[in-house]
């Protein structure tokens, strides 16, 4: 993710591994932009819905415009989807448009 890409009042999305007691597992969280400050680097914004804070390029740079796939294998199990899983779905929300 570049940092000219985000603009206040929009969503995107981190996604990363987290650990459970069954072991690791992904998720995704919503994050909503509440301001972008190119020169320093910096972005403001709500993570999960959380209170309002502050972002560097750590941060943002892992983030996605669009919302990741995950597929469930299992009791809160959940792992990335592959690229032919992806295709299949986006097939699948297309037929049913």
């Amino acid at each position: 993710m570049k940092i000219e890409k985000l603009a206040p009042g929009m969503t995107v999305y981190d996604c990363h591994k987290y650990k459970t007691n069954g072991g690791t597992n992904w998720g995704t969280w919503s994050i909503k932009i509440i301001s972008v400050d190119v020169e320093n680097g910096e972005v403001v914004a709500e993570w999960n819905n959380n209170k309002a804070q502050i972002f560097t390029e750590f941060h943002w740079k892992k983030w996605t415009l669009e919302k990741p796939l995950l597929i469930s294998h299992g009791f809160m199990r959940n792992r990335k989807a592959t690229a032919a899983e992806k295709k299949a779905h986006k097939e699948k929300q297309e037929k049913q448009n």
